[in-house]
């Protein structure tokens, strides 16, 4: 009976093991691609991309058309009020991959000269029309979808639109105001 209890206890040794060096692994491999994204990230900070100018980040095409001002927003469901003001970006997303995936809102994000970040406003699209806003979209290749983007920032605030290449990556394209 030892030694079965010897077997077992190598047994489950390896396969702890095995998963800790999987592991070790995965987070090697994410802190080199980290590293790279980095130094790619400092690129696109130097170099923002204007509005009205197409441009491939990670498996997207973006395109940014305007960006609108309101303070209140509403339709047939009733009026919301921004806490700030409404930062209401019209923007073209291309799913330039060849396969579909989909497009997460809080992949962009605004952030002002202090370093502050600001997400999409989960409630305020409501407000708009479901055709309209992006919040999750599972998009098909080269098929472009135009669409609203919504903030709800300090008014005044100085900004730049951040977008990150993946859920995970700190890669990102800048489009400046």
């Amino acid at each position: 009976m030892p030694e079965e209890k010897k077997k077992s206890w190598f047994r489950r040794h390896w396969i702890l093991t095995g998963i800790l060096g999987f592991f070790l692994l995965f987070v090697i491999i994410g802190m080199f691609q980290g590293f790279s994204d980095e130094s790619q990230s400092t690129q696109n900070e130097a170099t923002p991309y204007n509005f009205n100018e197409r441009f491939t980040h990670g498996d997207f095409a973006y395109t940014f058309h305007s960006v609108e001002e309101k303070s209140k927003l509403g339709n047939i469901l009733g009026i919301t009020e921004a806490k700030g003001v409404f930062l209401i970006f019209e923007v073209t997303i291309e799913n330039v991959d060849k396969e579909t995936n989909t497009f997460w809102g809080d992949a962009i994000q605004l952030i002002d000269t202090q370093e502050r970040i600001f997400d999409t406003d989960d409630e305020a699209w409501i407000y708009l029309g479901t055709d309209e806003a992006f919040i999750y979209e599972q998009m098909q290749p080269n098929l472009p979808k135009r669409g609203k983007l919504i903030f709800d920032v300090p008014e005044g605030i100085d900004w730049r639109v951040r977008i990150a290449k993946s859920s995970f990556s700190s890669n990102y394209a800048y489009v400046k105001k």
